[in-house]
């Protein structure tokens, strides 16, 4: 394993993040009551938000992203006869969704050296049985849902855009999330908004909204999010901005320091206009670089590192069909570096330490490479 000095801890923020703003609301849901309602005030305000926020005309609020993405599969009609597109190298509760409502999953290769799916290789997987494209932004890199969205329009089939990461970020000036015929975000325990669990469908189609409530109320919704939980998000929705700027700032002060580090690439350059933020900051390693030993220099340093998502590349292949070799997701399984969008909160020199430590993790691989 790389050493580190020992090294005095880093004063990271803490997430659920620590604030008044969101403990006086969720007071307020308490003491007035709200909070025992079937349909609270704040989960009506919540809604109102979103939908003004991520410019669409329907928002449902559900227990977690992935009963979202189950919800939006059902909302497109996705049936046990359909097949459904997604990427090698994706969140494993979207194969899982899928999978759950009957459907056959089709996976296809990330674009190479970025963590997102290709569009190249969606366009030839499309086949008489395809019904969906299920496409993740992924680690603060955007997938051109605007080329996905112009080919399922023509195809006629649904895009379902997993925006589950990237909560305010917008390619060519519209928010993500609101590309897809239906949009699905998270707010999981470490999601840019969080309320411990929960998600939320998006969507501006009369259709899929309606066809959304049908499978989601019975007559009650069988999968709800807590008015505590919309009060604890409402404050959230409110800094999102300052926040994601904060992000970015971090990101592109690592890409400075960073820029001459062999080991620590960032992912290539979206080539359409965009403005991301970061639920991960991510690197690829190279080739031969010693993953799980890089990792464990990096949390010794203090450096809360990790490996990402293992891909669908080692699942049975009976469950559904490849196009292409997906030798690209598997380097994403298989070298991918992160770490939580809560460090790059921290103040900027905190950002500078990291910064040195991680090539100082750098520097004691290359030294005993010449050993």
């Amino acid at each position: 394993m790389p050493h580190v000095a020992t090294a005095d801890p880093l004063p990271l923020p803490t997430w659920p993040p620590t604030s008044p703003a969101i403990v006086d609301s969720i007071r307020r849901a308490a003491e007035s009551g709200d909070w025992g309602k079937y349909a609270a005030q704040a989960s009506r305000c919540l809604a109102d938000r979103l939908a003004s926020r991520f410019a669409v005309e329907h928002v449902r609020l559900c227990a977690s992203g992935t009963a979202a993405v189950e919800l939006a599969l059902r909302a497109v009609q996705v049936r046990p006869d359909s097949e459904v597109i997604l990427a090698g190298y994706d969140y494993p509760g979207n194969i899982r969704a899928i999978e759950a409502v009957g459907a056959k999953p089709v996976i296809v290769d990330t674009e190479p050296g970025r963590w997102v799916i290709d569009a190249d290789l969606v366009e030839q997987a499309i086949g008489e049985s395809t019904t969906a494209i299920l496409a993740s932004h992924l680690y603060g890199d955007l997938f051109d849902a605007k080329r996905l969205r112009e080919l399922a329009d023509q195809r006629g089939i649904a895009l379902v855009e997993d925006a589950c990461q990237v909560h305010g970020a917008s390619l060519t000036g519209k928010p993500a999330g609101s590309w897809g015929h239906v949009g699905v975000l998270s707010f999981g325990a470490s999601k840019l908004m969080t309320s411990g669990c929960g998600g939320a469908l998006l969507s501006s189609d009369d259709r899929i909204a309606q066809r959304a409530t049908l499978a989601a109320e019975r007559p009650s919704g069988i999968a709800p999010l807590s008015g505590l939980q919309a009060a604890a998000l409402l404050p959230q929705l409110a800094t999102l901005d300052e926040w994601n700027a904060q992000r970015r700032t971090a990101v592109a002060r690592l890409k400075q320091l960073l820029a001459g580090s062999r080991i620590w690439r960032f992912s290539d350059a979206m080539p359409y206009e965009s403005e991301t933020t970061y639920f991960k900051a991510a690197w690829f390693l190279p080739a031969g670089i010693p993953r799980d030993s890089v990792i464990a220099a990096g949390l010794a340093a203090g450096i809360p590192l990790g490996t990402g998502f293992n891909g669908f590349l080692r699942r049975a292949r009976r469950r559904y069909r490849t196009v292409g070799d997906l030798s690209q997701s598997e380097i994403c399984s298989d070298r991918s570096v992160v770490m939580d969008h809560r460090v790059l909160l921290a103040d900027l020199d905190v950002i500078d330490t990291i910064a040195e430590r991680l090539l100082a993790i750098e520097r004691d691989l290359e030294s005993k490479a010449d050993a």
